[in-house]
């Protein structure tokens, strides 16, 4: 279920792009996207380097992925075009781990919970290329590539 909704907002973040005009004859066309999302992190550390920390591992994180940046788009023909992006996505996640303990309260041993909390910002600028197909007036089939640069990587952690 999970892997469906990526697809699925994959396929609409590819399309929202606002692009100028609805001539077919405008052979380019720019514009912006914004675009939402929800990530999903897979990691295996116990600690990050210079912090203590007493979590036996921490191992996945989810968290908001916002979007924006600039787009354009040059059609080739009347079904096949070309499409550059260049933005900002912030990847954020929230990494916890549940450990259980015994606690004293009232002089007395009970079951205790500890939660370990880690918030890893992370922001990236990326240069993504498409080429695509036009299957219908408001669908088109993109296959392409993206690079990103790392330039936000700060953490807070409870």
């Amino acid at each position: 279920m999970k892997l469906l909704f990526f697809i699925l907002l994959v396929c609409y973040v590819s399309s929202i792009g606002a692009l100028g005009a609805d001539s077919d004859s405008v052979q380019s066309k720019f514009g912006v996207y914004v675009g939402a999302g929800w990530n999903i992190h897979n990691a295996s550390f116990r600690t990050l380097p210079g912090q203590p920390n007493c979590c036996d591992n921490f191992t996945d994180a989810h968290g908001l992925n916002i979007a924006i940046g600039g787009v354009f788009r040059s059609m080739a023909n009347e079904f096949l075009f070309l499409e550059s992006r260049f933005g900002y996505n912030h990847l954020s996640g929230v990494f916890t781990r549940n450990e259980s303990t015994k606690v004293i309260a009232d002089n007395q041993f009970i079951d205790g919970l500890i939660e370990h909390y880690i918030l890893a910002n992370l922001g990236k600028i990326t240069f993504e290329q498409y080429a695509g197909i036009k299957l219908f007036d408001k669908l088109s089939f993109q296959i392409g590539a993206s690079v990103g640069f790392l330039v936000l990587k700060s953490f807070h952690q409870k």
